[in-house]
């Protein structure tokens, strides 16, 4: 890119990162009156996380930090002035508000304008303070490494099955940080078939983090000590008094968080074209990662966030639309950029907008499970009813450990496939029968010390005689399964209930593993203990939220249950549609 041509949209982007970190500062405010007002739980969520990914559409973690840093920011008020007018971004923001106090505050404020958050990080962390203490964004991503393993599409089933069993029982750990937990386990098998010190690799580890710290010592000393840009405020936001009625917080919160939406997508476009042509590098940047954190204030994963909602739905018009329009917020919108096309955008968004996240990202992941298990012949429209019951049984199976107790039983490998599926599912077609037979490629994205690591034993593996009987991804679907699904399900009157519905809290906009039985019809007004009039809910869904007047559920489970949210009724959601109450 020319250097007239990126010294302008250089220009424009750090405009709208700071108009973006300045309206963000406000949605933080914002949350902190909203929490202290208990908003959340007398709107039913039994978290945080839970009203922000619903309502908000963003992260827990994002809610939380954006808090701390109003929080804190209201403390600093010459913090807040050199923010307010561009002097400092986001990111450096966060630094200095971690370590300023009432007596080095101004001192902290010059500084930072003189050097980089590299730097400025470097300089104020404690000594024997590890670099995770900074929180989100304190470094450029992790290295990571693209693994592909090809496999007969039953034992990809299985795999497929396994990945879900970790996530359910070590918490959302996601496909690739699962691989640590098949590796730890399989190591341990491996110690019964290797020599000693044979599976000492601690060695190469030390190798790959020296490698990672010279690579990180050599990028930093590449970046100079402070690129000169021009300071911009950016857009001022409007000048707003915090209401204390909960109704109105929360809609002045939707509404913010929708126009950070919008202007999500706008910067990702712009940054898209400009990381494209190496525009950072006309403008005197090392690196992507060194111009996003320096200039815009925000790590390189944030600004591939944007980037890669951009490029998603660069062909998906109806759907950066509805983005841009405030119809469905940032998080859902990456949700159906993953899994839409031209023919089937109109019904996702349509189907987003009368979903709550939960259901939408269920429904979702459904048709992400298709894709790399049917490649190009998945069917990848919303799923209806059949297929969500394939889906569901597939979970239950998994989760309540019925399939691998068979699979014990029977003395064969357990049964994930199509086979498994309804009888309804199969006859309408929505299961590709022709995918029980020949092989799939999975990919992952591990983190490179975790890559590593699994070539590391898979050579060890393959010095065995287990080698002869599984390839080594087969195995470690297998030795998993095997050793952790005594540890799946449970016992007594509450199992029917909990396996049938996947071992989790049912309700709708919570994302717990923790279920406890709750009698629709109290017992007190007669109910009895029918699995019709049983339901799973979390303990704070369950005590603080049913129990409390917060939430409220009736009908029959599993399928014709209907929750109504809040105190005073916000919201319905009657099956999986979701309606507003107000």
């Amino acid at each position: 890119m020319e250097e007239a041509r990126a010294a302008a949209v250089d220009e424009e982007l750090a405009f709208l990162a700071r108009s973006h970190g300045r309206l963000r500062l406000r949605v933080g405010e914002a949350l902190d009156v909203f929490i202290r007002l208990d908003g959340h739980r007398e709107m039913g969520f039994s978290s945080i996380a839970g009203y922000a990914l619903e309502r908000l559409s963003r992260s827990g973690r994002w809610a939380s930090e954006t808090r701390t840093v109003a929080r804190r920011m209201a403390e600093r008020p010459l913090v807040r002035e050199a923010f307010e007018r561009g002097a400092i971004g986001w990111a450096k923001a966060e630094v200095v508000l971690r370590y300023a106090k009432a007596d080095n505050e101004a001192e902290l404020v010059e500084g930072a304008q003189k050097t980089t958050v590299r730097k400025l990080r470097e300089a104020l962390r404690p000594k024997g303070e590890g670099k995770s203490a900074e929180g989100s964004g304190s470094d450029d991503d992790e290295e990571r490494r693209h693994l592909e393993v090809t496999m007969p599409i039953d034992k990809a089933w299985e795999l497929e099955a396994v990945l879900d069993m970790v996530n359910h029982q070590a918490g959302p750990v996601g496909r690739g940080g699962a691989f640590e937990y098949l590796l730890a386990e399989a190591t341990s098998t491996l110690f019964e078939h290797t020599e000693p010190g044979t599976l000492d690799f601690s060695d190469d580890l030390d190798m790959v983090r020296r490698t990672r710290r010279e690579r990180d010592t050599r990028r930093a000393a590449q970046e100079p000590d402070l690129v000169p840009g021009e300071a911009t405020p950016g857009e001022e936001p409007e000048d707003v008094v915090l209401p204390h009625d909960l109704g109105q917080l929360d809609e002045l919160l939707v509404g913010w968080c929708a126009e950070l939406a919008a202007r999500d997508l706008w910067l990702g476009k712009m940054l898209s074209r400009f990381f494209a042509t190496r525009g950072w590098e006309s403008c005197g940047y090392v690196s992507e990662g060194h111009y996003a954190r320096e200039r815009l204030g925000m790590s390189r994963s944030s600004a591939y966030e944007r980037i890669k909602l951009a490029r998603n739905t660069t062909a998906l018009d109806r759907i950066a639309e509805a983005v841009q329009r405030g119809e469905i917020g940032f998080q859902a919108g990456r949700l159906l950029a993953r899994v839409a096309t031209r023919e089937t955008e109109q019904a996702w968004v349509e189907r987003a907008t009368r979903r709550t996240y939960k259901h939408l990202k269920e429904e979702v992941e459904l048709v992400e499970r298709d894709m790399r298990l049917y490649g190009q012949g998945a069917d990848r429209s919303p799923p209806d009813d059949a297929r969500l019951e394939a889906f569901f049984r597939f979970r239950r199976r998994v989760r309540s450990g019925e399939a691998f107790r068979e699979a014990i039983e029977k003395g064969e490998g357990p049964r994930f496939g199509p086979e498994t599926a309804t009888e309804s599912a199969e006859e309408d077609g929505s299961v590709r029968m022709s995918a029980r037979r020949g092989e799939v490629t999975l990919r992952f994205a591990l983190e490179d010390e975790l890559y590593v690591l699994y070539k590391l034993i898979e050579g060890a593996f393959g010095e065995t005689e287990l080698a002869a009987e599984d390839s080594f991804i087969g195995f470690l679907a297998s030795n998993y399964w095997r050793t952790w699904y005594p540890m799946l399900g449970g016992s007594g009157v509450c199992e029917e209930i909990f396996a049938r519905d996947g071992h989790e809290c049912t309700t709708p906009v919570c994302f717990s593993k923790n279920p406890t039985w709750h009698h629709i019809v109290y017992r007190s007004h007669g109910g009895g203990h029918e699995p019709s009039n049983g339901t799973s809910p979390c303990w704070p869904c369950h005590g603080d939220g049913i129990h409390h007047g917060r939430i409220r559920v009736t009908g029959e489970a599993p399928d014709g249950l209907v929750w109504r949210f809040g105190r005073r009724a916000w919201m319905e959601v009657r099956g999986r549609d979701k309606r507003a109450l107000r």
